[in-house]
Parts: C-alpha cells; sequence; structure tokens
C-alpha cells in the first residue's frame, strides 16, 4: 500500500470516533429533551395544582391577618366608644368590618382545603399515568383542548344547519342575554388557549394553564345555560323537535340519539311544505278575487268556483228523515226543483236579460 495512504490515517485517525461521538450525544440529548418535555407535559396539571394551593394559602394567611386587625379595630372602637370619643354607628361599622373579615378568611380556609383535595386527585392521576402508558390524547392539556373544541362543535352545529337555525334562533342571537355571556367567556378561553407552538415545546405555564381550564369550565357552563335558554324558547314558539324535551348533552361523536326524536331534516321539510301550502292558498285566494272583479266589471254574475256540496252537520246525520222527506217532497229531500207540469227534468235557469241595443230605422227603396 501507498505510504502516503498510512500517513493520512496516521494523522486524521481521531475524525472517525470524534464523528460517532457527536452523533451519539446529539441523539442522546434529543432523547433527553423528548423525555423532559413529555414528564413537563405529564405533571401540567399537578402543577397547576401545586401553583393553585399555593395561592391559597397565602390569601388564607392575608385574610386571618385582615380579620385580626378588623377585631383589634372593634375593641379600639369601643374603647372610645366608652370614653365619649365615638359614635354608636362607628362601633356598628367595625363591627361589620369584623363579620365581613371573618367570613373572607373562612371562605379563604375553604378554598385551601378544595386546593388540598385537587392537589391529592392530580397526584394519584399523575401516579396512575406512570405506571401506565399515557397516549398524547391522556395529557392534560390534551384533554382540556378537547372539551373546548367539543364546546366550540357543539355551538356550530346551531350556527351551520339550516333546521336548527329555524328552529333555535336564539343560540345565533347575541341580543340574548345567555347566548351574550356565552360569546364573551368563549372569547376569553380562546385568548387563553395555548399557541401549538408553546404546546409541542411544553412551554405553557401552570398559571396559564390553571387560567385556561377554568375558563374552559365557564364556557361550559355558560354554553349549557345558553343551550337550555335556546331550547326553552324553542319550545314555547312550537319550533322544537318532536318528542325532545331537553337538549341532548353531547351532539358530537357516535353518542346515540335521544328516542323519539325526531330528524332535523324532517323538521325542515314540515317547514317548507307549510310554506308552500300557504303560498298556495294565497295565490287561489288573489285569482278567486280577481275573477270576481273582473266579471263585476263586465256586468255579469262571477261564475261560481266548483266546489263540493256541503256535508250536513253531524247531528242531522244522526237524525232520521223527516215528515217531508219521508212523503217524498223533492225540496226537502234537496233534490232540484222542477218545472210544474214536467215529469223529467229540473227547472231550466234562465239567462239574465241584456240591454237591447236600438237598432237604426231601415229605409225602404
Amino acid at each position: 500500500m501507498d505510504p502516503l495512504v498510512w500517513t493520512t490515517i496516521a494523522e486524521f485517525w481521531w475524525l472517525g470516533p470524534a464523528v460517532i461521538g457527536t452523533g451519539t450525544a446529539g441523539w442522546l440529548g434529543w432523547l433527553g429533551l423528548r423525555h423532559q418535555r413529555s414528564e413537563r407535559a405529564r405533571r401540567l396539571a399537578h402543577e397547576a395544582a401545586k401553583h393553585e394551593l399555593r395561592i391559597a394559602r397565602q390569601r388564607s394567611v392575608a385574610a386571618r391577618g385582615a380579620a385580626r386587625v378588623a377585631r383589634a379595630d372593634l375593641a379600639r372602637v369601643q374603647a372610645e366608644r366608652t370614653a365619649s370619643h365615638a359614635t354608636a354607628a362607628d362601633v356598628a361599622a367595625a363591627r361589620l368590618e369584623l363579620q365581613s373579615a371573618q367570613r373572607e378568611a373562612r371562605a379563604a380556609t375553604a378554598a385551601v382545603r378544595a386546593g388540598r383535595a385537587r392537589m391529592t386527585a392530580a397526584r394519584a392521576a399523575l401516579s396512575h399515568a406512570a405506571r401506565g402508558a399515557s397516549a398524547t390524547e391522556e395529557l392534560p392539556l390534551a384533554r382540556l383542548t378537547a372539551a373546548h373544541d367539543a364546546v366550540t362543535a357543539r355551538w356550530m352545529e346551531y350556527e351551520t344547519d339550516a333546521a336548527r337555525v329555524l328552529a333555535f334562533p336564539a343560540m345565533s342571537d347575541g341580543r340574548q342575554p345567555l347566548t351574550a355571556a356565552y360569546l364573551t367567556v368563549r372569547a376569553e378561553a380562546s385568548s387563553l388557549r395555548p399557541t401549538p407552538t408553546q404546546v409541542a415545546r411544553s412551554q405553557v405555564a401552570a398559571a396559564q394553564f390553571a387560567a385556561y381550564r377554568d375558563a374552559v369550565q365557564r364556557l361550559e357552563r355558560a354554553f349549557d345555560a345558553a343551550e337550555k335558554e335556546a331550547w326553552r324558547q324553542a319550545r314555547a314558539a312550537g319550533t322544537a323537535p318532536a318528542g325532545a324535551s331537553a337538549p341532548p348533552r353531547s351532539t358530537t361523536g357516535d353518542a346515540p340519539a335521544e328516542p323519539g326524536s325526531a330528524p332535523w331534516s324532517v323538521l325542515a321539510q314540515t317547514a317548507v311544505a307549510r310554506s308552500t301550502e300557504a303560498l298556495t292558498r294565497a295565490a287561489e285566494a288573489a285569482a278567486s278575487a280577481l275573477d270576481a272583479r273582473l266579471s263585476s266589471a263586465d256586468g255579469r254574475r262571477p261564475s261560481p268556483s266548483p266546489q263540493a256540496a256541503p256535508r250536513p252537520p253531524a247531528h242531522d246525520q244522526d237524525r232520521g228523515p223527516t215528515d217531508s222527506e219521508a212523503a217524498g217532497d223533492p225540496e226537502s229531500a234537496g233534490e232540484p226543483r222542477r218545472r210544474p207540469g214536467s215529469t223529467s227534468g229540473p227547472e231550466p235557469v234562465w239567462p239574465v236579460p241584456a240591454r237591447s241595443r236600438t237598432r237604426p230605422p231601415t229605409t225602404e227603396g
């Protein structure tokens, strides 16, 4: 072998191990970063519960301190009242301040207990996820965004389905108080939703997750209230689906429909059929009025439209024939009047005589 080749190998032999080591270190670093991000995403609900518990404890400490200050102020005002330096109104105001501070302290203590319970639940869910192989859809943020998307999908059905727009106009009317409240909470939840970049890089802080979770919960409650009010108005107006007494809890997915509820297509077809029938009746009435007006202008009686013979009332059908009908009287039996002296055929109806025209006298040749 050429000595130059051996010299090159001897000089640059270290390049191979260096490249392999760099690639291995980069691969291991990428795996470590991915594991760190997935662990951070899995612990997001636990970190949010810890953050809320810390804030609740701080508020509880501040509320208890405010209650102690209010109690000291009440003692001071009572002492001044004894020395005639304060009035009874000052004592009553100080007592009200103490009562309000005590209520705030009790509420803060209850918030601390709720935070501890939420912390325990988040820790249990985290330990369960650590034992099993949790998918991406089971992560706290993924579940939260799925709940947000589910509410948006339910609202979009009331916006894009023509039958629902006709049946429930309140869901699209921003002047309705509950619908306006839902739209306000919807905008707030959309502004707090993390961006796809933040989700991919696990850059969502615990405080942001807690705020977004509370906004989604308020969104669900606001939508349920607006939907119930829209269904109440639809039932009062008679546009609600037949057989449905309450709105379905979920309108997405493969959930079975409520028994006895009419399809939305049937409701739309019924509305179209009623509109067509109303237009047909209006056209017939207009044609009859026009015919009557033209006939009166020409000086002749309008031709009656062919109609079915009126049926006798129910009580007339139940009674037997009268004496005249039993005797064979044609007028009482409803038969047409016959001409006197004629054995067959009804009495002829003579036309209305027209005004004779004056003819000019003829001249004889």
